[in-house]
């Protein structure tokens, strides 16, 4: 474990029902593998999650990396100090701060390319990141009631129709011969 976590190991081919490791430099000779330490690695973490998730709360950040939130401020105040994030103002369920990368800034200000009706709609599968980057789930899901019918039980997150940025609706599918059946459950928003 130890090995795998400092990068010199990684995963192979199972020998029947165990888990097989291989050295890093012989599986992959010609990557390049910088050491860095565990506070520069995890703030470049943090800042990859906003650049594809922001804007995020604090709770979020922690919720993601499934860190305390006393970790989770320590990535926000460096990234502070580095001048690295920005305010946002968000209309959350929860009501908490959120900020995002200010050399997003432009693109968040940035009007929707072809207004917000040409957005196109979206089928999102099961475990979907983008429905498990964030702790507040008011902004894909407004309604508390119908947020069960994305969030299940046992972790299970339901494939999506994703819509303008909300989720309208679940769907399932089924194989046949030569075709797939799409069923869509559709949202009461």
């Amino acid at each position: 474990w130890s090995l795998v976590n400092r990068g010199d190991l990684c995963f192979a081919q199972k020998q029947g029902a165990e888990q097989a490791y291989v050295l890093r430099k012989v599986a992959h000779p010609k990557l390049k593998w910088p050491r860095v330490s565990g506070e520069r690695a995890s703030l470049d973490l943090a800042r990859d999650y906003l650049r594809g998730c922001g804007p995020a709360s604090l709770h979020d950040l922690a919720h993601f990396f499934g860190a305390r939130i006393s970790e989770a401020n320590k990535w926000e105040a460096a990234l502070r100090e580095q001048g690295a994030l920005l305010d946002v103002e968000v209309a959350t369920e929860s009501g908490r701060a959120c900020f995002a990368l200010a050399e997003d800034e432009t693109d968040l200000r940035a009007e929707i390319p072809g207004g917000s009706k040409d957005w196109p709609v979206r089928l999102l599968p099961l475990w979907d990141g983008l429905l498990m980057s964030h702790a507040d789930k008011s902004l894909s899901v407004p309604l508390e009631a119908e947020r069960k019918l994305v969030w299940k039980k046992a972790a299970m997150v339901s494939p999506v129709v994703l819509e303008r940025g909300r989720v309208v609706a679940t769907w399932t599918h089924k194989l046949r011969a030569r075709c797939v059946d799409i069923t869509v459950a559709p949202l009461s928003g």
